[in-house]
């Protein structure tokens, strides 16, 4: 009994392990441990995580090896092998975003993507029709027949029908090449008519002309025309974050920041002190300096000159308790935009979010409240009745896949996996 307790009080005096504080020396020392950047996210979160933050990562990684392709890989014969993996342009861009950015740089994408299916956008629509055995129609228009088909296959007018009556449709494409939206809508009408006409019974329950998909404000014209207005990508990127995004997203941002010049600093340049202070002099705060010109800031912080670096800023350090419900109302007027808030008012925005005010503040920014989500548990299963693994079920629906996580559902959709 005696050794018992013995044992008991070793464990409950035994002296806790001490955090480790990571500073710029211990973040280099522990990625010295790996040989690429994704062996020492995987085993050293946090270090990699503070790196990261800190914009060290370049320089304590500089020891790794680099899994990127060499300058000048991507030649016209490369990029045309590569584009024939792929059916269409969205693929392209998502599945090889490096060769994809090649061509489209140099020129060549006319000469690779003819064996590409064409795409609608947000400026030309497909007509496509569901007919079933029983004389009843479905017309539509969409961007993407194949898009459109796996929508029509988990959800809408078309599977309900098709639950209720136990019938499969006939999938029909009534045009080959995109039109115009506004020719689109003309045609649609003109085919449910012409369905109507020969007997059929339409399934149609919203009046024909509804584009659907997403209506985007940043087109190629309106992102090529706000890249104009930019002599730098991080003047283009610090002016207008949601056109600079769409741009890359779309892989247009190369041939939109053409005409911008290309600022590089010579190596060794953040490592003098006075150019880390002249520097320092252009911004208000540390945050904005940060923001704004992270290598000048990650030198600061590296040889320890930030203090002299940042004599001159305005410290704000607002009383505890400072942000109110009244006060964060007030500070919501003063805002166009979330995004504004983030960047000017984190504190605010994250007090915000953890007192469950954002539904209430949303009618002074004039926004709309989230929208449900269109993943119900009945979709989600039904995605999952085409799936062997939850790798699959990630790949073929992102979206999907991270409902079912935070949702909780992992287990009931592996029941319904296909064996």
């Amino acid at each position: 009994m005696k050794e018992e307790i013995e044992d008991c009080r070793y464990i409950c005096e035994k002296p806790r392990t001490k955090k480790i504080k990571w500073t710029f020396q211990a973040c280099k020392e522990d990625a010295l441990k790996y040989k690429t950047r994704n062996e020492f996210e995987k085993n050293s979160g946090s270090s990699y995580k503070a790196s990261l933050r800190n914009r060290w990562l370049d320089e304590i990684c500089s020891h790794m090896i680099e899994r990127k392709k060499p300058k000048g890989y991507w030649n016209i014969e490369r990029c045309r092998e590569e584009a024939l993996k792929y059916q269409n342009h969205k693929e392209f861009v998502n599945g090889s975003k490096s060769a994809c950015k090649a061509a489209q740089k140099n020129g060549w994408m006319s000469e690779i993507n003819t064996h590409f299916t064409p795409l609608g956008n947000h400026s030309k629509r497909f007509i496509y029709a569901y007919e079933f055995p029983d004389n009843h129609v479905y017309v539509g228009l969409t961007y993407s027949f194949k898009e459109r088909n796996r929508w029509h296959n988990i959800g809408g007018t078309v599977f309900n029908y098709s639950q209720e009556t136990g019938l499969k449709p006939i999938f029909i494409e009534l045009i080959s090449e995109p039109v115009d939206v506004e020719k689109a809508k003309i045609l649609e009408e003109f085919y449910l008519n012409s369905y109507i006409d020969k007997g059929w019974v339409k399934l149609n329950k919203a009046k024909t002309g509804g584009v659907g998909g997403n209506n985007l404000k940043w087109t190629y014209e309106a992102c090529k025309a706000e890249a104009l207005k930019y002599n730098s990508k991080n003047e283009f990127n610090n002016g207008n974050e949601t056109a600079y995004k769409a741009s890359i997203k779309n892989g247009w941002l190369e041939e939109f920041c053409k005409h911008m010049i290309k600022v590089r600093k010579d190596n060794g340049h953040w490592n003098i002190k006075e150019n880390v202070i002249q520097e320092a002099l252009k911004y208000t705060t540390k945050k904005e300096f940060y923001n704004r010109s992270s290598g000048a800031y990650s030198a600061s912080i590296r040889n320890g000159w930030l203090e002299d670096a940042c004599l001159h800023m305005k410290v704000i350090n607002l009383p505890k308790g400072y942000w109110t419900f009244d006060k964060c109302i007030e500070m919501v007027n003063t805002c166009e935009t979330i995004s504004e808030i983030k960047k000017k008012y984190g504190a605010a925005w994250n007090l915000i979010l953890k007192n469950k005010w954002r539904s209430h503040l949303a009618e002074h920014l004039q926004l709309q409240t989230k929208p449900v989500s269109l993943y119900t548990l009945e979709i989600c299963i039904e995605l999952a009745k085409n799936c062997k693994t939850l790798k699959e079920y990630k790949s073929k629906s992102k979206n999907a896949y991270a409902t079912v996580h935070r949702k909780g559902w992992v287990d009931l959709i592996k029941q319904n996996f296909k064996i």
